[in-house]
């Protein structure tokens, strides 16, 4: 499920907040920033639920807040995972 993260001006100073202190927007400036907020939506998963699949396009960038996130791989032709790296049961 997709929606706004936050709606009030508080909850805009949280995604700027969240922004700035990630190390990909570091460098940005105040104006961009301001642009990169109105572009961030929230997306909850569920435990083993999945958030995309080897060979989909991409349709946006993925940044983890809180938990953790496994890369695994289906083996081909069989029923067998290969985990590639993340957090690992």
């Amino acid at each position: 499920m997709w929606r706004p993260l936050f709606k009030s001006a508080s909850g805009e100073e949280a995604i700027e907040k969240l922004l700035r202190d990630n190390i990909l927007f570091s460098d940005v400036t105040a104006r961009q920033i301001g642009f990169e907020r109105n572009m961030v939506h929230l997306g909850r998963y569920r435990q083993t639920e999945l958030i995309f699949r080897r060979g989909e396009t991409a349709v946006g960038m993925q940044i983890v807040c809180k938990g953790s996130v496994a890369c695994i791989v289906k083996l081909f032709a069989t029923s067998m995972y290969q985990h590639l790296v993340g957090y690992q049961r």
